[in-house]
């Protein structure tokens, strides 16, 4: 998380806002599933449902 002027943001929102000029519309997904790694190849801006899907097709 990042602070600024006493509100927080998680690091891939800012990213995310810093590549395409506007905050993420859904939630960020993690393509390789690494939430630590947010660089620009490795996130997109999807739905819950999305997000979802990519958790169970990794577990099988």
């Amino acid at each position: 998380m990042i602070q600024i002027d006493g509100k927080k943001y998680k690091r891939s929102h800012l990213a995310h806002l810093f590549m395409t000029g506007k905050m993420p519309s859904g939630i960020i997904d993690h393509i390789n599933g690494n939430s630590l790694d947010d660089r620009w190849m490795n996130i997109r801006d999807t739905t819950y449902a999305i997000n979802a899907q990519n958790r169970l097709v990794g577990k099988r």
